[in-house]
């Protein structure tokens, strides 16, 4: 085809109607195919929201969502009640039974404030929970380096219904990694308070290290317990501890337990 039967053709196509036809029909297919999601900006991971109800600030990039609202990104997911989602700055503001989910946290709040970005923010009468801890608080605080503050906040690591023991106190400050601290400290056992500090300050990390251990308590042969171990951490491949307890039909008692590797495979 010569140069000018090529322009001949290529006018008549643009022309006619099949161009317009083709034109607004990629146009709709293209907004019917846009997911409910969002980029935040110069962001690379893609926020997926659903709702029974939605309402729109495009221009602000708001989304108002109620009726079991969910929002997520890889690894987290927030439900709610109602939910508040800003596309331009990637935050969030949650509220009513309020339940947000990582592969290793749980947090459970009347009202969430949170920034997907940083993943810092603000919980109100909120229940954090792990695989080895349990933290409570009027408001708690999730600041960057996880590190979390609670204010009349209680802490414990025990599992069973209803918690054998609790330190609670007005302030909780507390760092994976690093160390908690509690202040205007109260050691309760079943409800019952044991003693009081006015600072308590315990290792939050998972490498080996000497130290004291958490109490425990409990039955044993229908007499009641109550222990304190020590945790000393000798070497790579040896290790002990040494826990003080009063067994109340029997008087006090010392424990002791050794461990040691011989080998890499042993």
């Amino acid at each position: 085809m010569d140069v000018e039967t090529w322009k001949t053709h290529l006018r008549f196509f643009v022309g006619s109607p099949f161009f317009f036809l083709l034109g607004w029909a990629a146009l709709l297919g293209g907004v019917a195919v846009v997911p409910r999601s969002a980029l935040a900006l110069n962001e690379s991971e893609p926020l997926h929201h659903t709702a029974d109800h939605y309402d729109w600030d495009r221009k602000e990039r708001i989304v108002i969502m109620t009726g079991h609202a969910t929002v997520n990104q890889p690894g987290e997911t927030i439900i709610a009640d109602y939910i508040r989602l800003n596309l331009k700055e990637r935050a969030v503001l949650a509220k009513g039974n309020v339940k947000y989910f990582t592969s290793d946290l749980v947090i459970e709040a009347e009202e969430m404030e949170f920034d997907l970005a940083t993943r810092t923010g603000s919980i109100v009468q909120g229940r954090m929970s792990s695989a080895g801890f349990t933290l409570t608080g009027d408001r708690i605080n999730r600041l960057a380096g996880n590190r979390y503050q609670t204010l009349n906040g209680t802490y414990t690591t025990c599992k069973d219904c209803p918690q054998s023991w609790i330190m609670e106190g007005e302030s909780v400050d507390l760092t994976f990694g690093s160390y908690a601290v509690i202040r205007n400290m109260k050691f309760r056992i079943m409800d019952t308070p044991i003693f009081w500090s006015p600072l308590m300050v315990f290792p939050m990390k998972t490498k080996r290290q000497s130290g004291v251990l958490f109490p425990s308590q409990g039955l044993w042969n229908t007499n009641f317990f109550f222990t304190i171990p020590y945790y000393w951490a000798i070497s790579d491949w040896a290790d002990m501890t040494i826990t003080a307890g009063v067994f109340f039909n029997y008087g006090p008692r010392l424990m002791w337990e050794g461990r040691y590797v011989l080998t890499g495979r042993s």
